[in-house]
């Protein structure tokens, strides 16, 4: 496994002969590949960016003299100067915890037990229709750095922003981990009922949460040189059409995790079940034991 550590590059200057005209080469190695990027006063030139292998018996200006043709052409090596952008431990630690961290090699894909938590802000699309331009981005920076504190708090292995929702994901998950995600999902919704209204937001957040075997897959995203991880699976779909069916300030379940973990719960009355339809793809004994977790207040 590559070990965690700072990004390093180099960028060659070179001049036209004659003194006119300057190109720089911003140059990145990681293991054994060099990326070019051919720049004119700070902008990518059309040529784009270049990928190549590393060559015992050629230097880096040779490669990239080689890469980029007649680009260089008329153009001799005036400066080499060396750019390093450290990225702290913790800070890389975190990123493995999103979508998309620094490539380090090892690519995770497994079907393993996952609890989720599917989270929406309710009626957000009026609020932002119909409410200022400062109130409702002072709202969601408030409530998006409220609910990335709360997510650093509960040790989640995984979340994913998405837009005025959420999905936040533990990773084979014990009784003190649904705790937190029940304790999390309070949490934010006391912290929006106390906040929202100066802002004026006056709903709340509703959600689901459930366990389920998913597939966590990383892949490296070779346009843009990351890793790119997700989770997918009947359980993530199911969470997000479960969310859909709560009202504000409720938090679904199933009867799966509630007697699994010996949750204290409430089963959904009939005539507050959601439609069919709207449930689609569900399994039938999950579309009939759906329990509320936390009530509405």
């Amino acid at each position: 496994m590559t070990s965690e550590r700072p990004m390093t590059g180099k960028r060659y200057l070179y001049t036209r002969e004659g003194g006119e005209g300057r190109l720089e080469i911003e140059t990145i190695i990681d293991g054994d590949l060099l990326t070019i990027i051919p720049t004119r006063e700070g902008l990518v030139l059309n040529e784009g960016i270049r990928k190549v292998a590393l060559s015992p018996s050629m230097g880096v200006d040779e490669l990239i003299r080689e890469s980029t043709g007649s680009l260089l052409q008329g153009y001799a090596l005036d400066e080499i100067r060396e750019d390093t952008t450290e990225i702290e431990a913790t800070v890389i630690h975190e990123m493995k915890k999103t979508p998309i961290s620094l490539r380090d090699g090892v690519y995770e894909k497994r079907f393993l037990e996952t609890l989720i938590l599917c989270l929406d802000l309710r009626s957000f699309s009026s609020y932002a229709r119909d409410q200022g331009r400062d109130e409702v981005k002072g709202f969601l920076e408030r409530y998006t750095q409220e609910l990335l504190a709360a997510i650093n708090a509960y040790a989640v292995s995984y979340y994913k922003l998405l837009g005025d929702g959420a999905l936040i994901l533990w990773d084979n998950p014990s009784r003190g981990d649904v705790d937190n995600a029940v304790e999390l999902f309070t949490l934010l919704r006391w912290v929006i009922g106390e906040t929202g209204p100066a802002f004026g937001y006056r709903d709340s957040l509703a959600g689901a949460l459930l366990v389920d075997e998913v597939y966590k897959y990383e892949i490296y995203a070779e346009s843009s040189g990351l890793k790119y991880r997700d989770y997918v699976g009947y359980g993530i779909n199911f969470a997000f059409r479960l969310q859909g069916a709560a009202r504000s300030k409720e938090l679904l379940s199933t009867r799966d995790l509630v007697e699994r973990f010996g949750l204290a719960a409430s089963q959904l009355p009939e005539g507050a079940r959601p439609t069919s339809e709207s449930m689609k793809g569900i399994r039938e004994r999950d579309y009939e034991d759906i329990q509320i977790l936390v009530a509405p207040d």
